[in-house]
């Protein structure tokens, strides 16, 4: 057993409740200030603009913008430094850069991950799907059954397609 991991412990101890043991007030935690107003992001905030969510302030630089994150709060979190240790990203998938073998983490919903691959795959379908249209005549009873089925599925991942692209882009 090794006795880092306990003496990291211990001292970790030691700073927080030493000084709260001797009578003295623990050190306090600095978090970072807000700078920028979250609604109109790189505005410079007026700081006697502001509003209290979940027992923080929020800075503003207009009248409008605290009107709109009041009407969306959990829109604008991501861009607060006040709550950026209590959001959870999306889905952290690893994808590797072409430069460097080093992975790199992203953010991004595991929808929008989708787009692409649900794109190439309706317009695989709708391909299909005039192929069997044109050839037809070869097979009449299985051709016309093949497109139906194509034909629908191509709907089907088409409308998807579109879905995430409209709500997530």
């Amino acid at each position: 057993m090794t006795t880092a991991p306990i003496a990291s412990a211990l001292l970790l101890m030691l700073t927080v409740a030493g000084p709260a043991a001797r009578g003295q007030t623990p050190p306090v935690e600095t978090i970072d200030i807000q700078k920028e107003c979250p609604v109109l992001a790189g505005n410079k905030i007026d700081p006697n603009l502001f509003t209290v969510y979940q027992g923080k302030k929020v800075y503003f630089c207009c009248a409008s913008c605290k009107e709109s994150f009041n009407a969306q709060p959990d829109k604008y979190l991501p861009r607060l430094p006040q709550f950026a240790a209590s959001i959870v990203p999306f889905v952290a998938v690893q994808a590797t850069s072409p430069l460097s073998s080093a992975p790199k983490e992203s953010n991004e919903p595991a929808a929008k991950v989708l787009i692409v691959p649900l794109g190439i795959t309706a317009f695989i379908t709708i391909v299909a799907t005039v192929l069997t249209g044109l050839y037809r005549r070869l097979r009449p009873r299985l051709m016309f059954r093949l497109h139906k089925i194509l034909g629908i599925a191509a709907l089907i991942f088409a409308a998807c397609h579109a879905a995430i692209v409209l709500l997530l882009v």
